[in-house]
């Protein structure tokens, strides 16, 4: 009898190593010295593939966006808007090394 209830135990405790060993995150080792987003170029690229289905009805009024490298580890983008446009825009912060989107927001 506890030869039954052990192979059940034994399968189930099995599985549960199983799920937490493929929800390790690795990190790849085969990083770009400069990154997965190495310029502002990219950054942008990003962001705009992002803010479009989220923010796409009102993206209409913004253009030119702002990119600037903040502490050499993340790029922080930000849409511009026409001069005649009210309100604010589109906000990303993005992990240089790894392309990680570590913020998204609209601001005001």
């Amino acid at each position: 009898m506890k030869r039954l209830l052990l192979s059940p135990l034994t399968l189930l405790l099995a599985f549960a190593a199983q799920i937490a060993t493929a929800q390790q995150v690795l990190p790849p080792a085969d990083i770009p010295t400069a990154g997965y987003v190495p310029d502002a170029l990219t950054a942008q690229r990003i962001a705009v593939a992002v803010w479009q289905p989220l923010y796409g009805h009102l993206m209409k009024r913004h253009h030119a966006c702002s990119v600037v490298l903040v502490a050499d580890s993340a790029w922080a983008v930000r849409s511009g808007k026409q001069p005649s446009a009210k309100g604010g825009g589109p906000y990303m912060l993005i992990n240089k090394r790894d392309g990680r989107i570590l913020e998204v927001s609209y601001q005001k």
